[in-house]
């Protein structure tokens, strides 16, 4: 049976600085609970997002050199310039500054005023991309490229994705925690 406090009418009701104090103290077990979990829920949501990002980047790459009937690329940003391809290719390199998709209308397999850009991406905060081989990824016009892959991870997450490209041009999408990948895609975090 509860309990109700009755007032008279010219006093002021209120709480008592015990009654203050319990209710502060559960209030913040509860957040030092829920905190934590919230945490990895976000690490979660923003692996997801950037792989989700990544795959729609290389659905686009290949839809659009269908459909064009041209050479489609997708380059990693330079670090300095966030409108032009990074100029070294190296194996296993860090994409999380972002990455651009477009036809390349010249053949000249760079990015110029004359290219049209179909897409352009960036990782998460806190969200590791790395590109399992070096260079830039080309889509032909038949839709097909090289047999490829990316690795996106979480700081503080125990798996990562692995986005696997066939020869087809397709992507796949899978959960790994192979170690040796994890702390590959981990390390370019920044």
């Amino acid at each position: 049976m509860a309990t109700y406090r009755l007032c008279r009418a010219r006093s002021v009701c209120g709480y008592s600085l015990f009654e203050l104090l319990i209710t502060i103290t559960l209030a913040s077990t509860l957040m030092a609970i829920a905190i934590p979990s919230f945490a990895s829920i976000m690490n979660n949501t923003r692996l997801l997002n950037t792989s989700l990002e990544v795959s729609k980047s290389l659905a686009i790459a290949r839809n659009g050199a269908i459909t064009a009937n041209r050479t489609v690329l997708m380059c990693r940003v330079s670090e300095n310039d966030e409108n032009q391809c990074a100029t070294k290719y190296q194996r296993n390199s860090s994409w999380a500054n972002g990455w651009l998709v477009y036809i390349d209308n010249n053949a000249n397999n760079t990015y110029d005023d004359s290219d049209y850009v179909l897409n352009r991406a960036k990782a998460s905060k806190r969200i590791g991309v790395v590109f399992n081989q070096s260079g830039r990824l080309r889509f032909f016009p038949n839709g097909s490229s090289r047999s490829a892959g990316f690795y996106v991870c979480a700081e503080n997450a125990e798996s990562f994705r692995h986005i696997k490209l066939l020869y087809t041009g397709r992507a796949r999408v899978e959960q790994s925690s192979q170690s040796d990948r994890a702390t590959l895609c981990k390390n370019t975090i920044k």
